[in-house]
């Protein structure tokens, strides 16, 4: 049975947004994670011969190592958002010890490449070289 996607994309962007608002931290709270702002080179398109920039920022707690490791969250933006829409998120999960990887989809937020909607021959190929 086919069912209307624009009440699925709001019931799901408010999930996010009570998620996010939950996990805020309290002010004054210490800082227990770091962020750093990471590019990824890809190729996409039909031949896979277009470069394109991925911007991300990766939230890690102070306490993951490669000995003792954290799971870990990926996130994207919506239509027209970017990874900063995702920062609460990020701040929430990684103060709880989970890694955040919030990264902005192709043609969005620092994000470079053109935009698509769901074309197999430049949103299904994405992979780093």
């Amino acid at each position: 049975m086919h069912r209307p996607l624009l009440p699925r994309v709001i019931a799901a962007v408010v999930g996010i947004g009570v998620a996010a608002t939950a996990l805020a931290m309290p002010a004054g709270a210490a800082t227990t994670y770091s962020v750093q702002t990471l590019h990824f080179a890809i190729k996409t398109g039909p031949a896979d011969d277009t470069e394109c920039d991925i911007i991300g920022d990766l939230y890690v707690p102070n306490a993951a190592t490669s000995t003792d490791p954290v799971p870990a969250i990926l996130t994207t933006n919506g239509f027209g958002g970017s990874k900063d829409d995702q920062a609460g998120i990020g701040t929430g999960f990684a103060s709880r010890g989970y890694v955040v990887l919030s990264y902005s989809g192709l043609g969005f937020g620092g994000s470079d490449c053109k935009i698509t909607l769901d074309d197999p021959d430049w949103d299904g190929g994405d992979d780093e070289e």
